[in-house]
């Protein structure tokens, strides 16, 4: 069984369209525990870069912090 950290959620938002990628494109979103351990932080600091505007905000699915993965690797 994979841990919360592993997971990644395959997602389709019409939302979401950048030059060059297609409306209908999946987007792989990751929690923020996820994004903390690759960023090598606490999740309390990808909170406080968020409300300073020095990260990128989340998605919100529910109680869910997310982020597209695409987007995270872009700020790195």
């Amino acid at each position: 069984m994979q841990s919360r950290t592993d997971k990644t959620i395959l997602y389709t938002s019409h939302q979401r369209f950048h030059k060059g990628e297609s409306m209908n494109s999946p987007v792989h979103l990751i929690f923020k525990s996820a994004v903390a351990s690759r960023l090598g932080v606490s999740e309390r600091t990808i909170e406080k870069l968020v409300v300073a505007r020095k990260f990128p905000p989340p998605l919100k699915l529910g109680k869910n912090a997310m982020w597209a993965n695409d987007v995270v690797e872009r700020w790195l």
